[in-house]
């Protein structure tokens, strides 16, 4: 390619203040395309560190940046691409971020509002390695049954170290987060040992949040029995925005009461550690629909597009997908190892089928499936899974799904069909970092498959499937599958004791080792088992054992959850021991714009039902937190 001229100018200019909004412009100048497609991609580092792209490749030729970890200066970068003319062109701008910590005094510390009304930007002095820093923060009134205990924010590790060439002597700095409106706040920094000792313990200042914007809507929360975990007082809630009456939800955590502590405008599909969530860009156009990770103030960390995906894809020759839904997520490995860092994406694909699912060369049909994308930390393709390349096509929907274009939880597909066949409407991932592997739960096909994805050099093979689901590996190979026991289990419906069109299957305890067993819960839906089996059934709460190595798996815990989600849902084990299910969806999408209803379900591992909180909406999942810092299976 040829070389474009490209400026990059920031607003504001420089210096400013950590926690400053920038927004960058990159503007091609000279080029003598009459019809030019731009192309734009961001990178933002410290001075003399290695290139960290920030957002991939996209239409917009903005980008807005809020750093909000340390000062100093750094590099920002601009890529420019004309699709139309093959030629491109990049530079780079130094910018400066000083401290807020006041100058020429004795206060070591300063907390200054953001963005956001419940969120407040702290700032502490440098600390020595090898101890961290934490921020506690504690309010000094409550509405009722509000939290009254204090809250911290996650340890983050010192920098500053005397022994090093670079001693890095720059401030810590924490988002403040959880926090009830309109309320005033103590809060002060503290160092401890690596061990927990508390080495120091800052001065306590004052804040006081905001109002929440009249412009955002919320449902009404409700309680019902009472919870016996109070180490998880938060419940997050990620709502699906169907308008209410005309309203549409904002996603908010909040307490046990229902009262808001912090709210969102991107719906976290999962959260981090450290606070930072995950949720999708929506949209026509490829290079803006896409994923995007958001600090807890709700401004932008990391996004990329469809579009940039593909380009990608289509260099390794892997299938395009037409969208990115349900799972977004870093993993994180124990010790930081590789692959730690990377992202675990869900997209859909799509196949035309002349041969399978009813299809002829005279009429083909449009059948959709799913990809799993792995992003290393520069946002590049490094690794995918094609579900046409591993499962049998000929397979159809367990309960023959279709998709209209623009039809309720349907990704895109080609404008040469009407309806497409929604062959497996995944919905979660998660990364098993005792052996590498990935979890996959495929709701239409009634299944958990562990693939294979070895730390990123793995084949793709299917290591084992888990559920009733008939699907086997192309031509109808058997998949190794487990068999499944009842032993000791309780609750409804034992006469089908699988799950079926199940949600946010997950490997609890880091994949520890209860003797053979690992523990696995997931949110059974039951589509299947009502239809075929109980129409007056209920969704069910699931903790399953699983032995991996023999291929045997016992139904522990199958709790009613009381009521009928027919999709979304998602599932936790409690500090308690209990087990934590959202029943997102009850009453369907015959509510769903009038009258829907959440409940997050609290029971004990009998399946016995301890406490629900409900919301007036209807939610992808809902998690419950012990803070807003601590991620739900990492």
């Amino acid at each position: 390619m040829a070389d474009l001229h490209v400026s990059l100018i920031p607003n504001p200019a420089g210096p400013q203040p950590l926690g400053t909004t920038i927004t960058w412009t990159a503007t091609v100048i000279g080029d003598p395309d009459p019809n030019p497609t731009y192309e734009y991609t961001f990178s933002a580092e410290p001075k003399g560190s290695p290139v960290q792209v920030k957002k991939g490749y996209g239409h917009s030729k903005t980008w807005t940046w809020t750093p909000s970890s340390f000062e100093g200066i750094f590099t920002i970068g601009a890529t420019v691409k004309n699709v139309h003319a093959g030629t491109s062109g990049s530079t780079t701008a130094s910018y400066t971020l000083t401290t807020r910590l006041p100058n020429g005094t004795s206060v070591h510390a300063a907390v200054n509002p953001t963005n956001h009304p419940l969120v407040a930007l702290f700032s502490g002095p440098s600390c020595q390695v090898p101890n961290y820093m934490i921020v506690r923060f504690t309010p000094q009134t409550t509405p009722p049954g509000g939290i009254t205990t204090p809250m911290t924010t996650n340890p983050v590790p010192c920098r500053y170290n005397p022994q090093s060439q670079n001693p890095d002597a720059t401030s810590m700095n924490f988002y403040i987060a959880g926090m009830y409106p309109s309320t005033t706040y103590t809060m002060h920094w503290e160092t401890h040992s690596p061990a927990g000792v508390l080495r120091v313990r800052g001065a306590d200042f004052s804040f006081t949040t905001g109002q929440i914007p009249s412009n955002l809507d919320f449902p009404l929360f409700s309680s019902t029995g009472t919870t016996s975990d109070p180490q998880e007082p938060i419940t997050l809630h990620s709502v699906v925005p169907i308008p209410v009456h005309g309203e549409v939800y904002t996603s908010a955590a909040v307490d046990l009461a229902g009262n808001i502590l912090w709210y969102g405008l991107l719906g976290p599909v999962r959260t981090e550690p450290g606070g930072n969530s995950w949720g999708f860009l929506g949209g026509n156009d490829t290079y803006v629909a896409g994923i995007q990770e958001v600090d807890l103030a709700g401004n932008p960390v990391l996004e990329t597009t469809v579009g940039a995906v593909n380009e990608q894809l289509a260099v390794l020759g892997i299938r395009p997908i037409t969208g990115l839904h349900h799972e977004a997520r870093l993993i994180t490995t124990p010790d930081g190892s590789g692959p730690n860092g990377y992202i675990l994406a869900l997209g859909s694909a799509e196949q035309i089928c002349t041969d399978c699912q009813g299809g002829t060369p005279q009429n083909p049909v449009d059948v959709l499936g799913d990809e799993i994308i792995v992003l290393d930390q520069n946002l590049n393709v490094v690794w995918a899974w094609d579900s046409f390349a591993f499962l049998d096509i000929n397979q159809e929907a367990i309960l023959g799904e279709t998709c209209m274009h623009g039809g309720a939880g349907c990704e895109p597909f080609s404008q040469q069909f009407t309806q497409a066949n929604d062959w497996t409407h995944s919905n979660s991932l998660q990364y098993t970092p005792y052996d590498g592997n990935i979890i996959i739960s495929i709701r239409h096909q009634d299944v958990v498959l562990k693939v294979n994805f070895n730390y990123a050099a793995g084949d793709g093979h299917i290591v084992w499937k888990l559920g009733g689901g008939p699907i086997g590996g192309p031509g109808g190979a058997p998949l190794p599958s487990f068999t499944l026991f009842t032993i000791g289990t309780g609750g409804p419906d034992l006469g089908y004791p699988w799950f079926s069109h199940q949600h946010d299957a997950e490997i609890e305890f880091g994949g520890y080792l209860f003797g053979n067993f690992r523990v696995l819960t997931l949110f059974d839906d039951g589509n299947t088992r009502i239809a075929e089996y109980d129409p007056q059934g209920d969704s069910r709460c699931h903790i399953l054992a699983v032995d991996e190595t023999d291929l045997i798996a016992n139904l522990n815990t199958n709790g009613d959850v009381l009521s009928y989600s027919p999709a979304l849902g998602s599932a936790q084990i409690l500090k308690n021991g209990n087990l934590m299910c959202d029943s997102g969806f009850i009453g369907g999408p015959q509510h769903s714009g009038t009258d829907p209803l959440t409940q997050t379900v609290e029971m004990d591992q009998q399946g016995n039902f301890i406490f629900s909180l409900n919301a007036a909406e209807d939610s992808y999942r809902t998690f419950r937190m012990q803070d807003m810092y601590t991620a739900i299976n990492p």
